[in-house]
């Protein structure tokens, strides 16, 4: 049971992600792409990662774990949607944050059952010139 709940859970963030993507930021093409996916959480990027190619998401960034160790990519986070971080984390990075969407779920660990989705605009500065302060952080 474990796998395929894990598996379906999953295929709903990489599904929930797609929808804020489609509805929110692919509205214009300079957004989607300059568009991420930011998360303190390896279980939410890896799910982004594997999800992505087939709902067409932006690139994933995270801070934990070996994850912060890939870096902040290529993309400056113009735009940013975010999974798992409280608002005062995102708004430390960004001038403009709006509720996407909640991720609910009641099998997951305590702390990832009832998640807010953000789409965060106007970097205080870019993914690349923060990524060496945010190591770790998040989580």
């Amino acid at each position: 049971m474990g796998s395929s709940v894990s598996s379906t859970v999953l295929a709903q963030l990489a599904h929930t992600y797609a929808a804020i993507f489609r509805a929110d930021v692919a509205r214009s093409p300079a957004e989607r792409d300059a568009a991420v996916i930011l998360t303190g959480s390896y279980g939410l990027a890896g799910a982004a990662e594997f999800y992505g190619p087939r709902y067409g998401l932006p690139p994933v960034v995270c801070t934990v774990g070996s994850y912060w160790f890939f870096g902040s990519g290529t993309r400056p986070g113009a735009v940013a949607i975010t999974i798992g971080l409280r608002r005062e984390d995102v708004r430390a990075l960004y001038d403009s944050i709006d509720v996407a969407g909640r991720l609910t779920n009641t099998l997951a660990a305590r702390w990832e059952q009832d998640l807010t989705i953000f789409v965060a605009r106007r970097p205080k500065a870019t993914l690349q010139a923060v990524w060496p302060s945010l190591a770790g952080r998040f989580y």
